[in-house]
């Protein structure tokens, strides 16, 4: 028992400093990329396309569409300017504190990760991607076969 126990606690100190290096990793996400179909889509999905998206289309408001989301509104304000979300209306409505001008308005608000993954995707230029059954396949290379002795 006495063998194991200096075992364990080291066992224990590298699990708990690989726990504090990889928090520490995931915590810097301001040099992330940030991904439409992985990071974006979702938040939006499940926020925002009850009233704009598909056929519902608030305030003349569709973010199921690259263009229109980029397209000024009847408002005069662009949902999203990529590169600057000082002047997306989508950032500006999902920060506010004014509960009239808040979205989703019908819901809980978006939480602070959620926000901060919509800032830097509209910082980082707010890139659409294209769905993955859209895209060219790649396969992968094939492995080198082992020499026969």
């Amino acid at each position: 028992m006495r063998a194991t126990l200096p075992l364990a606690l080291c066992t224990i100190a590298v699990l708990a400093l690989s726990w504090q290096v990889a928090g520490g990793l995931s915590r810097d996400q301001t040099a992330a990329r940030v991904d439409f179909a992985d990071d974006v889509l979702p938040i939006l999905a499940s926020n925002c396309f009850r009233c704009h998206g598909g056929v519902r289309e608030k305030a003349g408001l569709n973010l199921a569409d690259p263009d229109r989301i980029r397209s000024v509104l009847a408002s005069g304000h662009a949902p999203v300017v990529p590169g600057e979300p000082a002047r997306s209306e989508l950032l500006a409505r999902i920060t506010s504190a004014d509960p009239d001008e808040r979205m989703p308005s019908d819901g809980t608000p978006l939480s602070a990760a959620d926000i901060d993954t919509i800032r830097r995707w509209i910082e980082q230029g707010a890139s659409w991607g294209t769905h993955w059954s859209f895209a060219a396949r790649t396969e992968p290379p094939a492995p080198e076969r082992a020499a026969r002795f």
